[in-house]
């Protein structure tokens, strides 16, 4: 069974090595690699490999628990790409995680380490990702949903207000309790740092085609804060009725005909609810107008008149009397 170690530096390293969130001051500091750690005899957190959950050819996701509390924790073990090649996007997660800090609703991580090859970052266990609820259980309640979005809403502020999109948002990087009851926003490696106040960013790409802004899938010059916003409409929803509202993904034949009617206002957007079969008399997930009407703010084609992620909570269906 692998144990890896990690180690944390010295106060001046932070200023000469990439950074870690430091649970104990809650700073973000930089960890020499599980690989030297060991012969370095700095103080230490010790983890033990169980499992791998999830492996691609770039990235591995490792359950392991913590020698000392025996407390679950999640290893994302990241390769780096070579220099001059596509962007490094354990690297880029690395340094999101540092410029974020602490929040309720983003995942909770305890430890990070580099050496040349690997980035890997100790992180919280969260029980399930939302997209595997949702799927088993074809949507969630609009009282459920609304109770969720609401803490994805206050994450994503949180990047925002911090000049981060995280431009990947999707329900397989939600992560959820075992109650349905507490979000995590997870997975950064996409996210990009820019100026709030209409920028454009060149040179993005798409990564899940039926939650991503369509300026962003036709390679336009795109406002990544706006781009974020139109990806909450998508998740939203696939919460509520288990579905995207359009798939483009695989040349899906009608795929671009529902991606006009979801992007082209309340109306427009009912009749593909009830194209879909969601105004059925007696369907329990027949959708309130105030959920559609948030639902067509945040799908608007025009970025420039998408609705703007801090008048999301201010909107009727996010009342905090609901």
């Amino acid at each position: 069974m692998e144990t890896v170690q990690a180690t944390t530096s010295p106060t001046h390293d932070c200023e000469r090595r990439r950074a870690i969130v430091n649970p104990g001051c809650q700073e973000f500091r930089m960890t020499v690699s599980f690989k030297d750690a060991e012969s370095r005899g700095s103080p230490s957190r010790r983890y033990r490999v169980e499992k791998t959950l999830h492996s691609t050819q770039y990235a591995s996701v490792l359950l392991a628990e913590e020698e000392d509390s025996k407390r679950q924790v999640v290893i994302k073990r990241g390769k780096k790409t070579k220099q001059g090649s596509s962007s490094d996007e354990a690297t880029n997660e690395a340094i999101i995680f540092r410029k974020l800090g602490l929040h309720e609703n983003i995942v909770h991580v305890f430890d990070l380490a580099e050496d040349k090859q690997n980035v890997e970052i100790v992180m919280e266990r969260v029980h399930q990702d939302l997209f595997s609820h949702v799927s088993a259980s074809h949507g969630v309640t609009e009282a459920k949903a609304r109770h969720l979005f609401r803490q994805l809403v206050r994450a994503l502020q949180h990047l925002h207000h911090k000049d981060i999109a995280h431009l990947d948002l999707s329900l397989e990087n939600i992560l959820v309790d075992s109650e349905l009851d507490i979000l995590k926003l997870c997975d950064f490696g996409s996210a990009v740092e820019a100026k709030r106040g209409g920028a454009r960013v060149l040179n993005l790409v798409a990564r899940r085609l039926n939650y991503a802004a369509p300026e962003l899938v036709e390679g336009q010059p795109v406002d990544v804060f706006q781009a974020d916003v139109y990806s909450l409409g998508a998740l939203l929803f696939m919460m509520l009725f288990g579905h995207p509202a359009y798939d483009i993904e695989g040349g899906k034949k009608n795929g671009k005909m529902a991606m006009r009617y979801a992007t082209a206002g309340s109306a427009m957007l009912k009749k593909l609810l009830s194209a879909y079969g969601h105004y059925t008399r007696g369907n329990p997930k027949t959708p309130s107008d105030t959920v559609v009407d948030l639902l067509a703010r945040m799908l608007t084609l025009d970025p420039a008149k998408r609705i703007q992620l801090d008048d999301i909570p201010k909107h009727p269906w996010l009342d905090s009397n609901n």
